[in-house]
């Protein structure tokens, strides 16, 4: 996390979001209407953000791992992948390809109220996947860099140090969490049945996963608790 004074009034507004095991620090910039140059600025706000991140990575100990960042206006979605072990950092732009259809770099939800249900179900479904995939990157990639770290802070003290069994265990289950995820999602897309089994699976498995990460990596922080009943609004 960030160290110092997150703002949470002005242009541009800081929160920290942890559900379960994974923190997520969101960030609203405000737009200045009419202005071309904003859509430019948000993705620059991006990049500047996951470098501050990677910075901060550094401080702490942790070998350089991809920052994932997910850019929203409301209605479209950009995600993107900053990785800090090159020179320069390398920003990447995530590219999809819909069946005959030219490449998309933004998913566009239909307006609410402008579409039937099934369009906007519809138009909803691929961010909603997109954002569990993202999600499930960075929480494989948590648990990755805490190993590393514990590996790197033996070889600084002189000695050898091995990541524990849990560790182990809970990146196992996560890179098999994915992959099964992966698979699941193609499976979908050939409206293949055994889709639903195979995204059923990688979810037991994400479950264990989170159940072997050491005590000394949680927070005792429950998605339910978290939940903002009032914040939701019903249309």
């Amino acid at each position: 996390m960030i160290p110092g004074r997150m703002t949470t009034r002005g242009r541009i507004e800081y929160h920290f979001l942890v559900f379960g095991r994974l923190s997520i620090l969101v960030i609203e910039v405000k737009y200045i209407l009419g202005n071309a140059e904003e859509p430019l600025n948000a993705i620059a706000q991006v990049i500047a953000e996951c470098d501050a991140c990677d910075y901060a990575n550094d401080r702490f100990g942790f070998p350089p791992f991809p920052i994932y960042g997910i850019l929203c206006d409301g209605s479209t979605f950009e995600f993107f992948s900053f990785d800090g072990s090159s020179t320069p950092p390398t920003v990447s732009r995530g590219v999809f390809c819909p069946p005959d259809s030219k490449p998309l770099d933004t998913l566009v939800v239909a307006d609410y109220h402008g579409t039937s249900d099934a369009k906007f179900i519809f138009s909803l479904r691929p961010v909603c996947e997109t954002l569990f995939y993202f999600f499930l990157l960075a929480y494989k990639s948590g648990i990755e860099a805490y190993m590393q770290r514990s590996v790197l802070k033996g070889i600084r003290e002189g000695h050898s140090r091995e990541s524990t069994p849990d560790c182990k265990e809970a990146r196992e289950l996560a890179c098999q969490a994915w992959t099964l995820a992966v698979n699941a999602a193609k499976k979908a897309a050939a409206r293949d049945h055994a889709a639903n089994e195979m995204a059923e699976s990688a979810l037991e498995h994400l479950q264990q996963s989170l159940a072997a990460v050491p005590a000394s990596f949680k927070r005792d922080i429950n998605l339910l608790r978290s939940w903002d009943e009032e914040g939701v609004e019903f249309c």
